[in-house]
């Protein structure tokens, strides 16, 4: 497992010519800024962290 993470957030640039820049690894990333997403990803999260198989 990389670093020991269960999750991390990367965030990437792209430039105009569609080269993707890796920035940072967020081992506790955001994802209320889309409300749709939020309960579902949530979810999914903690059933990551507390071994809930798939």
């Amino acid at each position: 497992m990389l670093w020991r993470l269960r999750y991390a957030a990367l965030d990437f640039l792209v430039d105009n010519d569609g080269v993707w820049f890796f920035v940072d690894l967020n081992p506790n990333g955001q994802f209320g800024f889309a409300p749709d997403l939020r309960d579902p990803i949530a979810t999914a999260l903690a059933n990551l962290l507390e071994g809930v198989p798939r």
